[in-house]
């Protein structure tokens, strides 16, 4: 956003000429003080408004760390817990509605021996942090422009996934809490090829759950 500022203006009174004694120049400065407006912050939805039970078997659970709101520039951190051991990935939806995946990612899916096809396994008890410890961690997020609401969208599946490819949420969704029914309705039409010779479509089973965050 563009911020405005007021510059000091001179106005410069002279006497006029008709005046019986001719007063001396006065050079007037006026200064407007006012504090610039400060920026709108965004409004946060609460995360449970946009989280039904029935759309989450698996109890899983996504926070967005330190805290809910970051500067650009900050860097983020986000943990996923489940009660069911499946199959983990994390999107992420920014304030325009463009959708991306965050988890699994082209670095920590491509080791020395190739893919490894249980790299994003989580199981009840050991949450999955985003990224991991600094010391190890071969990526990192940082909270970058569109400025306003985004959404984190952790989804678990039964069956091995590494891939949900969804549409962009409609902009005028984004950021708000229809926004993740937009993505569970979108999940719907989704099915899951089993690998092997017999390999098949099939309907997964899905646990959703999302959590919301402001770049202001």
């Amino acid at each position: 956003m563009m911020r405005f500022s007021f510059l000091p203006v001179a106005l410069l009174l002279v006497a006029p000429a008709f005046a019986q004694e001719a007063g001396p120049r006065r050079s007037i400065r006026v200064i407007d003080d006012a504090k610039p407006a400060q920026e709108k912050l965004a409004v946060l939805p609460e995360d449970a408004d946009a989280n039904p039970v029935e759309s989450n078997p698996a109890g899983v659970s996504v926070a967005v760390l330190p805290q809910r709101r970051f500067s650009l520039g900050d860097k983020m951190t986000f943990r996923v817990t489940t009660k069911r051991a499946g199959f983990l990935v994390v999107l992420d939806v920014d304030a325009t509605g463009r959708l991306s995946q965050i988890y699994p990612n082209d670095l920590m899916l491509a080791g020395q021996g190739g893919v490894d096809s249980k790299a994003n396994l989580v199981t009840p008890g050991n949450p999955a942090t985003l990224p991991k410890a600094a010391h190890d961690a071969a990526y990192g997020f940082v909270a970058s422009a569109p400025k306003g609401v985004g959404m984190i969208v952790a989804v678990l599946s039964e069956a091995p996934l590494q891939i949900v490819d969804l549409p962009d949420v409609p902009t005028p969704l984004a950021g708000q809490k229809e926004a993740a029914a937009f993505i569970r309705e979108s999940m719907r039409a989704l099915t899951v090829i089993t690998a092997g010779r017999r390999a098949k479509a099939q309907a997964p089973q899905w646990s959703v759950a999302v959590a919301y965050y402001a770049i202001d």
